[in-house]
């Protein structure tokens, strides 16, 4: 007795071509999924390594600062890292880096496109292809940086002790690229930006929060 095999050439054809149009259908839909969770990722990873320096500082009964590199011509751009300074006047001078401690690169698809003392939705962001905005303190002497970095500073009581007041973090989708921004939306309106987060850094208890 002659076994029919159960499905024919055409039908199996068939399979897969709708496979391949589910496939085309799914896959944009979770890139964009993806692609919404980057500045909450970004965000989580930034409050994990402010809060880790802030324990640092009181740990070790220490002044200890967060150094970021936010030059988009830089091959660390978008990179923080955790090292010991003291007071050196109105300035900071680096003292050492953490043990154990490196570099941490940032996640990708995100930007902090402005660091600042002014809340809300209402906040100007960088023009696309500027570099991101800080208003952080510096610190000078660092190793392998010819110029002061931007920092902040937290005291041995774990207070935010530069610079002296809140800090919001506004954080978008788009990249940090060699000519600066470049916002996924293609414009610099924080108010109607879909995906975003925000974190807000309490200068007298040191704690960060979602905004």
């Amino acid at each position: 007795m002659v076994r029919r095999n159960p499905f024919t050439l055409i039908e199996i054809m068939a399979v897969i071509a709708i496979a391949v149009m589910l496939m085309a259908l799914v896959v944009p839909a979770f890139s964009g999924m993806a692609a919404g969770r980057t500045p909450s990722t970004l965000g989580s990873q930034l409050r994990g390594a402010l809060m880790m320096t802030q324990g640092t500082a009181v740990t070790n009964r220490k002044y200890a600062a967060l150094l970021f590199d936010l030059a988009p011509a830089s091959s660390r751009r978008q990179s923080c890292r955790v090292c010991f300074v003291q007071p050196d006047g109105s300035d900071y001078k680096f003292l050492s880096w953490v043990a154990g401690e490196d570099w941490i690169r940032l996640p990708a698809g995100a930007v902090i496109a402005k660091i600042t003392a002014t809340g809300g939705t209402s906040v100007s962001l960088p023009n696309a292809g500027a570099e991101p905005a800080n208003e952080l303190a510096k610190v000078k002497s660092v190793p392998d940086s010819t110029a002061e970095v931007p920092a902040l500073i937290f005291s041995p009581l774990g207070q935010l002790e530069a610079p002296a007041n809140d800090l919001y973090f506004h954080i978008v989708e788009g990249q940090l690229q060699d000519g600066g921004i470049q916002y996924r939306t293609g414009h610099n309106d924080y108010a109607v930006m879909p995906n975003k987060t925000g974190l807000e850094l309490h200068r007298f208890t040191g704690r960060t929060d979602y905004l």
